[in-house]
């Protein structure tokens, strides 16, 4: 009666049930399908007011590391008492590893 076949059987019975389970029930009826250009949700967004757009603007440029008055330029100057690290001898191996990997 346990022949090979029953077995196969049984097992993608299991591995089917198994998987039947996994499925989490918040996940069920949600879009898998998007119409591209239309939104799926409700309403529209209202329009940002212009003092909140210059705010979100100003944050962005201070997170991205460009000061207000730096005329344009996108790398933050650096102070003269800033010295670039000293090489030690693991540098100079991944600088040399580097140029041998390079092809140059």
């Amino acid at each position: 009666m346990l022949n090979k076949q029953f077995l196969k059987t049984i097992g993608v019975v299991y591995f089917a049930l198994v998987v039947l389970a996994g499925c989490r029930p918040e996940e069920q009826g949600r879009p898998l399908k998007y119409n591209a250009g239309i939104y799926p949700g409700g309403a529209p967004a209202s329009a940002i007011s212009e003092a909140s757009l210059a705010e979100l603007r100003q944050r962005a440029r201070l997170q991205g590391g460009v000061s207000a008055g730096n005329s344009g330029s996108s790398a933050p100057s650096r102070s003269s008492k800033v010295r670039p690290p000293e090489p030690n001898d693991a540098t100079k191996a991944l600088q040399k590893r580097g140029l041998y990997q390079s092809g140059n």
